[in-house]
């Protein structure tokens, strides 16, 4: 990770630069827990009766899955840097 990109991820947690590795892992957890809690209400709502909202449910868990997959990329790379 490039000096000023860590400092940015720092800045938008307001962490310093060296906690960062830990920061972004705990972050990263943090989503996988909201992401089991949508993966739960996707089960719930695949019997509901409009498509959009099911095919709503199921993008929000996609998204969020790849969101996690950058942030713990984000958190690898500072690992790598520190």
């Amino acid at each position: 990770m490039r000096p000023v990109e860590a400092v940015a991820w720092a800045d938008a947690f307001d962490v310093d630069v060296r906690d960062l590795p830990s920061v972004l892992t705990h972050e990263a957890a943090r989503v996988d827990g909201v992401r089991t809690e949508l993966a739960k209400l996707v089960r719930e709502f695949s019997g509901a009766p409009d498509e959009e909202v099911r095919r709503g449910m199921f993008r929000a868990y996609s998204s969020l899955g790849a969101a996690e997959s950058r942030v713990l990329a984000a958190a690898a790379d500072a690992r790598r840097s520190a």
